[in-house]
């Protein structure tokens, strides 16, 4: 799997926790920061 589509599916699936929880939880937020390019 490639970088880019790697990072797509966790902005996917923030999403889907922002629309279930109203907020990204802090531990989702920092591994999509250090998420490996």
């Amino acid at each position: 799997m490639s970088g880019e589509k790697g990072i797509a599916a966790v902005r996917q699936s923030l999403d889907c926790l922002r629309a279930q929880h109203g907020t990204a939880h802090p531990d989702v937020v920092k591994l999509t920061i250090n998420w490996p390019s």
